[in-house]
């Protein structure tokens, strides 16, 4: 194999396309038919045949080679383009094998004409498009049977080993193929090379043939084996085997007609095998799909059973809610309000979706964000029976989140597969039925216009996700009443569609596709002659829809050119509004309309609309479609499915456990920090001493500026009474009035100090002025000692702020503990390993939602989960949707404001139950 995929560039020349040619045999075939029709009536198969071969022939007539000389690079070109024009005309009307071989013939015209390029960049071009019509050919060879396979690998690989450039997926596309073709090739060593896509028709299945031949073989012999007679060796193990054969019945090629027990017999001993090699058994298979806890009904034998209520069990304990709204946290006391919206006596029984136990749980789990998929096992075998459970975190497991995003993405996987599959032996499959038999017609119509729709091949995933939430916080009230309230708004969720592709190692990943339907490019009236002008529409994004602002007429785009002008009615008056708003909605300086989440189902309406109207095809593929319709009516499909609305609900409290996180991270964070700063003893020590210095510098500054003050009114004192004892010694017979004089103006002094002073008494004179210098200095005094007692509690007080601060965040974290808020996530990357290491042990396989597709049926293989991350929103505060998103939480009719402290179970039939370690329990208010 490996040497016959190595091939030189030389060795492609216009004598490579002589294999294809089926000009004569064509004839040949034709003449026989038409002798055939000469003896006998026709029939409808006669005539379908017929008609196929003289397409095949005329198709064969078109492309016989002109001569036996090579061509310019231009010739092969255009004769590649004139062969993808014929590709309409075969489709559905030929088999995979003849579709594969135009598609292989393709990509040697693209090869050919690279080779003969002098151009680089055109030469590069010509590869890329040789490279992408081998990857079709390898994409309808791959929901084939095994010798359209083999066929397209074989000889696609060979022509990839002559490309001359180095494209950046080549080499994984290279290995990832090489690697399915020696699978095949393994098991079923047969080799055809190339032919004319009329051999098909005249050898039959003769290939096919003798790979059904040796498989029956080789299960015969697993059979005798497994029965206890002889042991035959064979060189395959049982897996592989049982595998293809279980494949073939799908695919209809195991037996000429179809049996339905074959393949079913065949599935549950894959099953067997599967789960064995893993040490596991059907009971843990099952257990995965029956929790004891909130799942979907389902009968005796392991069937949904379509309700619009959920399987609530009678737990007095646990209550129930529509939805929680709110939060509340007291930063004085620590404390904490869960705002839940309960349900009303009339309300329908679809709105009763969550539980205080969900709450719980998820606050244990920290579960703030969540993704979840079923996702191949093996990515060689695409029909595997099992699909294995992907999550994250790791927390979820073994939670209510964790059952409501596989239930959700179990339904959504079997509306779009058209199979239901059971959850208990036989493990079998069935139409939706008697799943979707109580859904309205329009909705039911959403499913099946899906699957109608469906034209091509196609793998796909389907992912629910969830949107963007409102959040308005109550900033006032933190500041005014030191409590914090957190109000959630309306989640939205959505489906999204993704192409799939296979990456070098063969597994399935995500891609990023084109551009849906049609753009829309709008323009005043004044511009329209410019874009009609030079071709300037070819700059707009193909394909586009064009409108001129206040006309009804519009333009299409494609890559054609531009059409004609279309007019749209004037009446009813639903195109002119619809204009209107079209013209006001963001748009690129070219003019196209930005498309948001918003805005997104409203253009993919009008895109419908006006192709409708028009007559155009509105390009939408049927699982965009399908994403869209099922987005749009995602809360009515949430009624009769109510595990819908539950992952909404459960959806919208990571959005609050995700605030919670951040609240809990600032003050854990605040907490260390204040715990730091009060057990700094060098920062205090330092703190005192700066504090002590500048008390006694105050006191030094008061000492310094009272002596002074002191030494002042001292020495004008003395000089004054020695003044005025002088004036009254010498008028004896007026002394005594003067005497009284002086003591009225020192009324306030002491009467003998005044006496005295006249006397010249020093001492007298020294208290005189220490008083008056006291009386001066009393404010001055007290204005010091009041700053010093402040300054000596300085420190205390800091630390007393420190502490209050510690104390609050302290109340706030034991409430976090109380709640076992993150009790149950891992911490240690020792226990983060030994959780990964019991992970890795357990079954996480369901049952694979697959079918028998007969002959000439689509192969519809769905991926994809749930991804539930919400973007936060947070209302500008006094806004009207801020304003009104807090009434609705703190204020609305029948809100419920609960305060939760932690209880332990004390029964074991309370742990059965619950399936967890505590339960929540409502206080009547805070006081208790």
């Amino acid at each position: 194999m490996h040497r016959y995929w190595k091939i030189d560039s030389t060795e492609l020349d216009h004598a490579s396309l002589e294999p294809f040619n089926g000009v004569e045999a064509a004839k040949i075939i034709l003449e026989n038919l038409r002798m055939q029709l000469s003896h006998s009536e026709m029939s409808d198969a006669l005539k379908m045949l017929i008609a196929r071969v003289r397409t095949l022939y005329k198709f064969e007539q078109d492309f016989e080679n002109d001569s036996n000389v090579d061509h310019p690079a231009e010739f092969y070109r255009k004769r590649a383009y004139h062969l993808l024009d014929w590709i309409p005309a075969f489709s559905g009307m030929v088999n995979s094998q003849v579709m594969v071989n135009l598609f292989l013939r393709l990509e040697i015209y693209l090869q050919i004409a690279s080779l003969k390029e002098s151009v680089p960049a055109v030469k590069m071009a010509d590869e890329q498009l040789a490279l992408d019509m081998c990857l079709t050919a390898f994409t309808v060879a791959h929901h084939a049977t095994p010798d359209v396979e083999l066929y397209a690998y074989a000889h696609g690989l060979r022509l990839l080993s002559a490309f001359q450039y180095r494209h950046p997926q080549l080499l994984d596309v290279v290995k990832a193929f090489q690697h399915q073709a020696l699978k095949i090739a393994d098991l079923f060593p047969f080799f055809e090379s190339i032919s004319p896509n009329v051999d098909f028709f005249a050898k039959g299945q003769q290939t096919i043939g003798l790979m059904r031949g040796l498989l029956h073989v080789l299960i015969q012999i697993i059979k005798s084996n497994r029965a206890g007679e002889e042991s035959i060796p064979i060189d395959h193990d049982y897996i592989t085997v049982l595998y293809q054969a279980y494949e073939a019945c799908l695919k209809d090629w195991y037996e000429e007609t179809h049996d339905p027990e074959n393949e079913q017999g065949f599935k549950v001993l894959l099953m067997n095998e599967l789960l064995f090699k893993n040490g596991w058994t059907f009971l843990e298979l099952e257990q995965n799909l029956n929790s004891p806890w909130i799942m979907i009904d389902r009968d005796e034998e392991g069937w949904m059973v379509p309700s619009p209520s959920l399987p609530w069990k009678n737990t007095p304990s646990i209550e129930t809610y529509r939805s929680l709204n709110g939060l509340e946290l007291n930063y004085h006391t620590g404390q904490m309000r869960f705002l839940f919206q309960p349900v009303a006596k009339n309300d329908p029984s679809y709105t009763q979706v969550i539980s205080s136990f969900d709450l719980s749980e998820m606050l244990e789990k920290n579960i703030s964000e969540a993704i979840f998929s079923l996702d191949p096992v093996d990515p060689d075998m695409l029909y595997h029976p099992f699909n294995k459970m992907r999550f994250a975190p790791t927390s979820v497991y073994k939670t209510e989140f964790l059952n409501t995003m596989l239930l959700t993405d179990y339904l959504l996987k079997f509306f779009t597969v058209a199979r239901e599959a059971q959850s208990e032996y036989p493990y079998a499959t069935r139409e939706l039925d008697l799943l979707t038999s109580h859904l309205p017609l329009y909705l039911k119509k959403i499913i099946s216009d899906f699957h109608k729709a469906q034209q091509s091949e196609s793998l796909h995933s389907f992912w629910i996700e969830a949107c963007e939430v409102p959040v308005a916080l109550d900033d006032e009230s933190a500041q005014r009443e030191g409590i914090q309230r957190i109000a959630l708004g309306e989640l939205k969720m959505t489906v999204k569609k993704y192409q799939m592709t296979r990456d070098a190692d063969g597994n399935l990943v995500d891609t990023t596709e084109g551009n849906e339907g049609w753009n829309f490019h709008v323009f005043p009236k004044n511009q329209m002659d410019w874009i009609l002008a030079d071709d300037h529409y070819r700059s707009l994004s193909v394909p586009s829809i064009v409108v001129i602002e206040g006309q009804n007429k519009i333009y299409f785009v494609d890559e054609e050119g531009i059409s004609r002008a279309f007019s749209l009615p004037l009446k009813p008056k639903a195109y002119q509004e619809k204009l209107m708003r079209l013209s006001k909605l963001k748009r690129e300086t070219n003019g196209e309309v930005l498309k948001t989440s918003q805005n997104d189902y409203w253009l993919y309406k009008l895109t419908r609309d006006i192709t409708r109207h028009c007559n155009k095809s509105h390009r939408f593929s049927p699982e965009y479609v399908f994403a869209q319709e099922f987005t749009a009516h995602y809360d009515e499909f949430a009624q009769y499915y109510p595990e819908f609305g539950r992952l909404r609900e459960l959806s919208r409290i990571t959005v609050l456990i995700k605030f919670m996180n951040g609240l809990r991270e600032g003050y854990k964070e605040n907490l260390a920090r204040l715990e730091d700063a009060l057990n700094d003893v060098p920062h205090w020590q330092t703190r005192a001493n700066e504090i002590n210095r500048a008390i006694q510098q105050a006191r030094n500054k008061y000492t310094t500026q009272y002596d002074q003050e002191h030494m002042q009114v001292l020495n004008q004192l003395k000089a004054e009474f020695d003044q005025l004892s002088r004036e009254i010694s010498g008028i004896y017979e007026k002394k005594a009035e003067a005497e009284k004089q002086i003591q009225k103006a020192f009324s306030d002094q002491n009467k003998n100090d005044v006496s005295a002073a006249l006397k010249n008494d020093s001492n007298a004179i020294a208290r005189i002025a220490r008083n008056v210098v006291d009386k001066k200095f009393s404010q001055y005094k007290s204005h010091v000692e009041t700053e010093v007692r402040e300054a000596e509690q300085v420190v205390p007080n800091e630390k007393k702020a420190l502490r209050d601060k510690r104390d609050v965040c302290a109340r706030i974290e034991k409430t976090f503990k109380d709640l076992r808020f993150g009790a149950d996530v891992p911490e240690t990357e020792e226990e983060k390993k030994e959780q990964e290491e019991y992970l890795s042990k357990q079954c996480f396989w369901v049952l694979s939602s697959v079918c028998h597709h007969p002959k000439g049926s689509l192969a519809r293989t769905i991926y994809g989960g749930v991804h539930v991350e919400p973007k936060v929103n947070v209302l500008l505060s006094g806004s009207s949707q801020h304003q009104n998103t807090m009434n609705s939480a703190f204020s609305g009719s029948g809100v419920e404001k609960k305060c939760y402290r932690i209880e332990c179970n004390s029964t074991a039939s309370e742990l059965n139950i619950c399936a967890c370690r505590f339960k929540l329990a409502v206080c009547s208010d805070f006081s208790d």
